[in-house]
C-alpha cells in the first residue's frame, strides 16, 4: 500500500502541471495535464463506444496515456524552433511569428524526433510505475507501449482522439484569446483525422468555432461536441475546501476527477473482488459533472461566520446538524445537482443521456457497489490532497478532513489506505485520533 500511496502522489504533480503548447501561445489560465487527461478520457469513452471497441481498455489507456509527464517535459513541434527563447520582447516577436506556420522537418528529423520522444518518455514511464506491485507495473506499462505504439484498435483510436482533445482546446482558446493560428489548426486536423467518427466530431468543431451562424445544435454529433464544450469548463472551475482554506491555486474539479478515477481503479483491482472496474472508471469520471452549473458544494456552505479569522476554528469540527436540518440540506443540494445534471445531458442522445444520468444517480445513491466505493475513493482523494496542501503550503489540513473521512469511510482495504496517510504525512501516529 505504501508504494500504491507514492504513486498517487506522484501524479498528483499531474495537477500543476500546465500545457506547454498553450504556455508557448501565451495563455493566462491553461489547462494542466491532468485536465487534459480528464476530458479526453471522457472523450474516447463517448466518441467510441458505438465502435465495438473495448471501452475499460480504452478508459485506462486514456488515462495513463501522459502519465510520463510526471517526470519529463511536455513536448510541441515548435520545440526544435523555440530552444533559443529568453522571453524579451523581441524574442517573443520572434515566436508570435514562428507560430504562424506549421513547422516542417526532414523524414530523418521527424524519425529522430520520434525516436528521442519515446526514449525518453518511455524512461520517464518506468520512473514513475517502478515501484508498483509487478502485475500493476506491467498492466500500466503495456498500455502505454500500445498506446505509443498503436498496436489495438483501442490505442488507434484513442491517439486521435487525444489529438481531437488537442484541437478543440486550441479552437476554444482561440475563441477566449485570438491567439491561436485557427486556420493552420483547421488544416492541421484535417490531415491527421481518418477514422470516420473523428472526421464528423472535426467537422463539428469547424461548423462551431469558424461559421458565423450561432444556430442551436441540431445534428447527433453538434450535441456531444457541445456536451463536451460544457464538461471542459471543469478545467477552470476550483474545488471549494481548498479555496476556503486559503490555498494558492487549488486544484479544479477536472484534477480531482482525474485522480479519482485512476486511484478507483487501482484500488478497485487491489481488493481482488469482482467488481465492474468500466463502471468504476465511468462513476468516477462523472460524478461531478454537476458542478458545471452549480459549483462545488461543502458541508460548510451556510454556516460559515462573516469574519474570515473565525473559519479555522469552525474547519477543525465537522459540522453536525439535527436529522431535520440534514434532510433539508440533502434534499436541497440533490435537487440543485440532479437539475444541473438534468441541464447538462438534455441534448445528448438518450441512451447516453440515460446512460450518464444513471451513473451520476448510483454515485448520490450508491445503489451498486461499484458507486458506494468510489464515494468512498473520492473521500480519500479529498484527504491525500488536503494532506498535500498542508505539506506544501504550510497550510494544515484541518480535523474535519479526517473527522469526516473517518465517519465516511468504511471498506477495509481503504481504511488500510487512510492509515497509510498517517504514516506517509504524520511523524506521531497518536496525531491521527483528532475526532
Amino acid at each position: 500500500m505504501e508504494k500504491i500511496l507514492d504513486f498517487f502522489i506522484n501524479i498528483q504533480i499531474l495537477k500543476k502541471k500546465k500545457r506547454k503548447g498553450w504556455l508557448v501561445h501565451r495563455i493566462k489560465d491553461s489547462e494542466s495535464t491532468a485536465s487534459h487527461i480528464f476530458r479526453m478520457t471522457i472523450m474516447s469513452w463517448i466518441l467510441g463506444r458505438k465502435k465495438g471497441l473495448n471501452i475499460e481498455k480504452i478508459l485506462k489507456m486514456s488515462l495513463i496515456h501522459d502519465l510520463c509527464e510526471v517526470f519529463t517535459f511536455d513536448e510541441t513541434p515548435y520545440d526544435p524552433l523555440l530552444s533559443k527563447k529568453d522571453g524579451s520582447p523581441q524574442d517573443q516577436k520572434r515566436i508570435t511569428e514562428i507560430l504562424k506556420k506549421w513547422p516542417k522537418f526532414t523524414l530523418e528529423q521527424k524519425g529522430e524526433k520520434v525516436r528521442r520522444k519515446f526514449e525518453r518518455e518511455h524512461q520517464a514511464c518506468k520512473k514513475l510505475l517502478a515501484d508498483l506491485p509487478t502485475d500493476k507495473r506491467k498492466k500500466i506499462e503495456n498500455l502505454w507501449l500500445d498506446f505509443e505504439k498503436g498496436k489495438s484498435r483501442e490505442a488507434r483510436f484513442a491517439k486521435q482522439v487525444d489529438r481531437a482533445e488537442n484541437f478543440l482546446q486550441g479552437m476554444e482558446y482561440w475563441a477566449k484569446y485570438g491567439r491561436i493560428q485557427r486556420d493552420l489548426w483547421v488544416r492541421w486536423a484535417r490531415e491527421i483525422f481518418d477514422d470516420p467518427v473523428l472526421i464528423e466530431f472535426e467537422k463539428a468543431i469547424e461548423k462551431r468555432f469558424c461559421e458565423k451562424s450561432k444556430t442551436e445544435p441540431k445534428e447527433k454529433m453538434d450535441k456531444i461536441l457541445d456536451f463536451f464544450i460544457q464538461i471542459g469548463k471543469l478545467k477552470t472551475i476550483s474545488r471549494k475546501g481548498p479555496v476556503l482554506i486559503g490555498v494558492k491555486n487549488p486544484e479544479t474539479v477536472a484534477e480531482h476527477a482525474f485522480r479519482v478515477a485512476i486511484m478507483a481503479w487501482i484500488l478497485g483491482e487491489e481488493k481482488k473482488v469482482n467488481f465492474n472496474i468500466e463502471r468504476i472508471l465511468k462513476v468516477a469520471l462523472t460524478h461531478d459533472i454537476c458542478e458545471v452549473y452549480v459549483g462545488d458544494i461543502t458541508p460548510y456552505d451556510g454556516i460559515l461566520p462573516k469574519a474570515k479569522k473565525d473559519w479555522p476554528e469552525l474547519f477543525d469540527r465537522w459540522p453536525r446538524f439535527s436529522k431535520e436540518e440534514k434532510r433539508k440540506k440533502a434534499i436541497g443540494k440533490q435537487k440543485r445537482e440532479k437539475e444541473s445534471s438534468r441541464k447538462l445531458t438534455a441534448n445528448l442522445p438518450r441512451d447516453l443521456r440515460d446512460e450518464i444520468g444513471g451513473l451520476w444517480l448510483d454515485y448520490g445513491r450508491g445503489s451498486t457497489r461499484e458507486a458506494r466505493f468510489v464515494k468512498q475513493v473520492n473521500r480519500m482523494e479529498t484527504l491525500l490532497q488536503a494532506l498535500e496542501y498542508g505539506k506544501e503550503n504550510k497550510c494544515r489540513p484541518f480535523k474535519s478532513w479526517w473527522i469526516g473521512s473517518k465517519e465516511q469511510v468504511d471498506d477495509s482495504l481503504l481504511v488500510k489506505f487512510m492509515e497509510e496517510l498517517v504514516k506517509k504525512f504524520y511523524k506521531r501516529k497518536e496525531l491521527f485520533n483528532c475526532q
